[in-house]
């Protein structure tokens, strides 16, 4: 899922709220669900800003 990082960064919060995950913010100020080791970055290209997301490993 990609877009707007505000919007794509209420979806996760939403999705996380709806099954009792909880949601943490990385320095850098972008969401991330731990218990499926999910960050969702925010990302420039040129002059356009999206998002991608990022799987890590619960360690």
């Amino acid at each position: 899922m990609g877009g707007r990082p505000s919007w794509v960064a209420q979806r996760v919060m939403d999705h996380a709220e709806r099954h009792g995950m909880g949601i943490v913010f990385t320095l850098e100020g972008n969401p991330a669900i731990e218990a499926l080791g999910l960050v969702v970055r925010a990302q420039r290209s040129v002059d356009v800003l999206t998002t991608r997301p990022v799987f890590v490993a619960r360690e």
